[in-house]
């Protein structure tokens, strides 16, 4: 199993970080996103629509499972819920919150194209299952363009 472990010490879990992500010749990182998805709780955010959290209700666990296999599919080719995916420029993690089995970090990411910069605010919502952090929610906040 992949895990990431961070410590105390880790500037990314401190408020105030600001950070740019690597570049490597010239091309920003690329997204692992096989990685990046078993940090997600596929299930919680499947559900965070409501025409979708109706009919998966309704299902046996076979197609539910089914259903989670497609969706992960679909978030990997970038079909739905793309904005859980998309790679800043920069970000500024502005607020961190946790208990024992749950966090909420406040993220402020840029993203830059060729004419402006999209600035957006993350509130993302996580759960502590079995030592590691899960992306259970999230919500954007537009904030404009620089």
């Amino acid at each position: 199993m992949n895990e990431v472990r961070y410590s105390k010490n880790d500037s990314v879990l401190l408020p105030g970080f600001k950070g740019n992500l690597p570049e490597e010749n010239g091309l920003i990182r690329v997204f692992r996103c096989d990685k990046f998805l078993l940090y997600l709780d596929l299930e919680s955010l499947f559900l965070r629509k409501p025409e979708r959290a109706r009919s998966y209700r309704r299902m046996s666990e076979e197609d539910r499972k089914a259903t989670l296999e497609r969706f992960k599919d679909e978030l990997k080719q970038q079909t739905v819920d793309r904005d859980i995916l998309v790679i800043p420029t920069s970000f500024e993690i502005i607020h961190t919150g946790y208990t024992a089995f749950e966090a909420t970090v406040i993220v402020t990411e840029k993203f830059q194209y060729p004419d402006y910069t999209e600035v957006k605010r993350y509130t993302y919502t996580l759960q502590r299952q079995n030592k590691i952090w899960i992306i259970s929610d999230y919500e954007i906040q537009n904030l404009g363009t620089e």
